[in-house]
């Protein structure tokens, strides 16, 4: 963004007022929606990650697909990606050392509160593989565990990398 003023004079000064006020008006524009326009995208983006997710492969007889919801929600300091679902602990950060070994294979930092591999049903994740009953069905399953997805540690990489271009759709009006 540049102001253009070819000679000092008033109407000169007048117009560079004017350029500088839409300039004002764009990135008051900016302010307002980059938040949530990139916490859409990584809403959609997470849900996709989720969805794809390979969740108790061998319980469910081959895999099944996690029910987990994940929204963009208006916050006090700008915008959230929330995901929600039982299953969004054991499906981002992984469950068992069969698929995620003893030191677990999620990518980013693990938060204090969520237990590690092995740690979470009375250290049962531990072993290769475990029996648990299936609080739907009453029905006693075998299962490995999950995977861990990194479903959000990989929609923040992929929000980081699009806020250059979502910031550019905003200044230049191409779409909203």
């Amino acid at each position: 963004m540049k102001v253009n003023v070819d000679i000092l004079s008033a109407k000169s000064i007048d117009e560079a007022i004017k350029q500088i006020d839409a300039m004002i008006g764009k990135l008051h524009k900016l302010e307002t929606e980059l938040p949530r326009r990139l916490a859409e995208y990584g809403a959609a983006d997470a849900q996709v990650r989720f969805d794809n997710a390979a969740y108790d492969i061998l319980a469910s007889g081959g895999g099944s697909h996690p029910a987990i919801s994940v929204t963009a929600q208006q916050t006090d300091n700008g915008y959230a990606v929330v995901a929600n679902g039982k299953e969004v602990c054991f499906v981002e950060f992984g469950a068992g050392v069969y698929y995620n070994g003893d030191g677990g294979s999620y990518l980013g930092t693990r938060p204090v509160d969520i237990a590690g591999i092995g740690e979470y049903g009375d250290g049962k994740g531990q072993n290769p593989s475990w029996y648990f009953k299936d609080e739907a069905t009453g029905e006693v399953k075998r299962t490995h565990g999950t995977p861990a997805s990194n479903a959000l540690y990989f929609t923040a990489r992929d929000m980081e990398e699009k806020v250059a271009e979502i910031a550019k759709e905003i200044l230049t009006n191409d779409r909203h």
